[in-house]
């Protein structure tokens, strides 16, 4: 938990502008906790119901990780440059 939350919130204030810096941060953290997180107990509980063993839930939290280490290793490297510079943020 903690190389999760010490991370995290620096990794979400490089990926926006400082401009907008605050709401998107809080509205792309907040709208993916929600659903995913709403959802996640649901999702569990169907698989484990169709399937009949809780291997298909460990299935599902697989899958979540290898989505989640390819989208971390998909994010540029903002790590030397200046974020508050509005044109780190333009595409080349």
């Amino acid at each position: 938990m903690g190389l999760y939350g010490g991370v995290q919130p620096t990794i979400m204030a490089e990926m926006v502008p400082a401009q907008v810096r605050c709401t998107a941060v809080a509205l792309g953290y907040n709208i993916c906790l929600g659903v995913i997180g709403g959802l996640t107990p649901l999702v569990a509980t169907w698989l484990l119901h169709e399937t009949g063993t809780p291997f298909s839930i460990s299935v599902y939290i697989v899958v979540a990780a290898v989505i989640t280490v390819v989208c971390c290793l998909a994010l540029p490297d903002r790590s030397r440059v200046n974020i508050d510079d509005s044109a780190v943020y333009t595409r080349a």
